[in-house]
């Protein structure tokens, strides 16, 4: 039953009776899918039937932990890798945001991943809504490619019901006359399709 399923998650192998020799696509999100095997022992098992060469793969990880040499071995073998890198804002408001992770820990997992290709996902709320012109042009001036050159997407998403801090941080809960103070504030942000929204 559904309930049994919830109840279990922490320790949840119900994949293991699943017939995965015809999967085509497997993400991982968080939490952090770097930080524990379970996408490890996935992996094993594609790779043991013979699948592992045929899945599109993608991660949505927070970028502070460095893939060991097990994963990047499954990694060189599927058919194919897409990483997202969530990030909020960059360097002190980084910190801030997300402490204890250090923006320094970002740098160094982009340089990490940068022959594969990957995005940045922003999830935009009042919790960095000042920042995200800040991340926009970083992301501009540093990083508008990996160092295959194809290209490096930066994709916004609302504060809401699933995310962490979800209803807590979307921008509707900001008065309005914050609001008016800050628009001016965000013309960086005019040229990207969450303008709508924040607006």
């Amino acid at each position: 039953s559904s309930e049994k399923y919830i109840n279990n998650l922490k320790d949840n192998k119900f994949w293991k009776s699943l017939d995965l020799r015809h999967l085509k696509r497997l993400y991982f999100n968080g939490g952090e899918p770097l930080m524990n095997s379970d996408h490890k022992e996935i992996l094993s098992h594609l790779r043991e039937i013979g699948q592992l060469s045929e899945i599109e793969l993608s991660y949505n990880t927070n970028g502070t932990i460095i893939p060991n040499d097990e994963v990047l071995d499954y990694w060189k073998n599927v058919g194919l890798l897409r990483i997202s890198i969530s990030i909020d804002a960059t360097t002190q408001a980084f910190d801030f945001i997300r402490w204890p992770a250090k923006w320094e820990q970002i740098l160094t997992f982009i340089e990490f991943v940068n022959q594969q290709p990957f995005n940045i996902t922003c999830t935009v709320g009042i919790h960095n809504i000042l920042e995200v012109d800040k991340l926009i042009t970083w992301q501009k001036t540093n990083l508008s490619t990996n160092a295959q050159g194809d290209p490096v997407s930066l994709n916004f998403q609302m504060a809401g019901p699933i995310s962490h801090g979800g209803t807590v941080l979307k921008l509707n809960t900001i008065s309005k006359d914050l609001a008016t103070c800050i628009l001016p504030q965000l013309i960086e942000i005019k040229k990207y399709s969450i303008w709508s929204a924040i607006e």
